[in-house]
């Protein structure tokens, strides 16, 4: 038998169209929905993510979004030799999805997951793209959490969550280059990412060592390649102590699943 995997890549049809790698998949398909639906879904919420973290003052921390594989699936075949297979695409609600998909094969040596990412670099040079080419953020201080409880950390955020959405809809939101700072005073920061690079970074930089909510237009893993999206001067992830989704929902687990 030959392991062979199958990428399929949409069309990018509509700006919210959301391209994601396999293994963000079974972080939950609510991702991918709350990303590719229209803004109007969410009504109430101007961010799709917030998350609290406990920064100090003085560090360098690295905020990056990089260039994603550019596909949405992507799954291992046992095929047979000479053997003839049929891909089907069929009509729900009496219309395709999409008009057309971009469907790429190629034989791997395993049927593992390690098999199938070994060929992610190549279609982020291929394919690759970032999921937006900007994003606004608000980051704001907030008061340190009472307990380590998950309902006390999450009530800073909800504390927040008023100012924040007024930053995020307000007319005027600064805009930040690749390489630049991140002002972390509660104003509208718009990160806007270099198309030509692989991965755009930013700094952020607090005065004081307490806790800070970040409040995010996207979904900050659909900005994920092979690196975490906030790390400290040591190049270590920094994980939020508790994070949300901008619809309401909340979402208590790791980035990676």
């Amino acid at each position: 038998y030959e392991y062979c995997w199958w990428l399929i890549r949409r069309k990018k049809q509509h700006q919210n169209c959301t391209k994601m790698p396999a293994r963000r998949c079974p972080r939950t398909l609510a991702l991918l929905l709350a990303a590719a639906a229209p803004a109007a879904v969410s009504g109430e919420a101007a961010h799709e993510w917030a998350g609290i973290f406990k920064l100090n003052a003085g560090e360098t921390y690295t905020w990056r979004a990089q260039k994603v594989a550019g596909y949405e699936w992507a799954g291992v075949f046992d095929l047979t030799p000479g053997h003839k297979y049929a891909w089907i695409a069929q009509k729900t609600d009496g219309k395709y999805v999409d008009d057309s998909m971009e469907l790429f094969i190629k034989e791997v040596t395993a049927n593992t997951e390690e098999a199938v990412h070994a060929n992610d670099d190549a279609r982020v040079a291929d394919y690759g793209d970032y999921a937006d080419p900007a994003m606004k953020i608000v980051v704001i201080g907030v008061e340190d959490p009472q307990s380590d409880s998950e309902a006390d950390r999450m009530a800073r955020i909800e504390e927040k969550e008023d100012a924040a959405k007024t930053e995020l809809e307000a007319a005027s939101c600064a805009t930040v280059a690749a390489g630049g700072s991140v002002a972390t005073d509660g104003t509208c920061q718009q990160l806007t990412f270099d198309a030509a690079a692989a991965e755009t970074t930013f700094t952020i930089t607090v005065a004081a060592t307490k806790h800070y909510a970040i409040f995010a237009e996207h979904v900050p893993i659909e900005f994920e390649h092979d690196k975490h999206y906030i790390q400290d001067g040591a190049g270590e992830d920094v994980e939020p102590l508790a994070e949300e989704g901008g619809g309401g929902g909340h979402s208590h687990g790791h980035r990676r699943l």
